[in-house]
């Protein structure tokens, strides 16, 4: 039991550790990969980390334009706008 524990407060301790840059990298590779439940919950760790990464924003957005949630998807470039509103890759 003490392993399992010690395990999970290793892992728990790595993803504190990952930068949003990395997680936004990771997410990135996730959805090249077609594992889009998986990059968006990457993705969400790394606004949660830094939530004025707008590449982070306009990931998610695109996941959710790509999954037919239009509504979402917009609402995620406005928030990506309202942080860099002459951002041309938004």
């Amino acid at each position: 039991m003490k392993r399992e524990s010690s395990s999970s407060e290793s892992t728990s301790k790595r993803l504190h550790t990952i930068s949003a840059e990395e997680l936004i990298k990771e997410g990135e590779a996730l959805a090249q990969s077609n594992q889009w439940e998986q990059a968006f919950k990457t993705f969400a760790k790394a606004i949660k980390k830094a939530p004025d990464r707008v590449e982070a924003l306009v990931d998610i957005g695109d996941i959710y334009f790509q999954h037919h949630k239009y509504n979402e998807a917009r609402d995620s470039y406005n928030k990506a706008l309202e942080i860099e509103p002459y951002n041309s890759e938004v």
